[in-house]
């Protein structure tokens, strides 16, 4: 929202709808009608605009992830108790 100025409602929308993490699997022709504030005519925008703003967030957010794990299997092997995530992790919910 912030970075578009676009209405919060509006932007949640437009991530779900054209969002993409990964920046480089998002044709550079493609676009999406962008909403403005205060009566202002709705804009194009590129979704590649859109990534580049998307994947810093997500490459963050899944950093901070990754340290919290590295952190319990830490604690875990202090422990001694098996700390290997042989089935992975299934993330869900909240990053929509």
């Amino acid at each position: 929202a912030y970075a578009f100025g676009t209405p919060p409602s509006d932007a949640e929308a437009i991530k779900v709808r054209h969002g993409c993490a990964l920046g480089s699997i998002v044709g550079k022709d493609e676009s999406v009608e962008v909403p403005s504030v205060g009566g202002r005519p709705p804009r194009s925008l590129q979704r590649q605009t859109l990534a580049e703003v998307i994947e810093p967030r997500y490459t963050e957010l899944l950093n901070l992830v990754n340290e919290e794990i590295l952190q319990l299997q830490e604690k875990l092997r202090q422990q001694g108790v098996k700390h290997h995530l042989a089935a992975g992790i299934v993330l869900t919910g909240g990053a929509a």
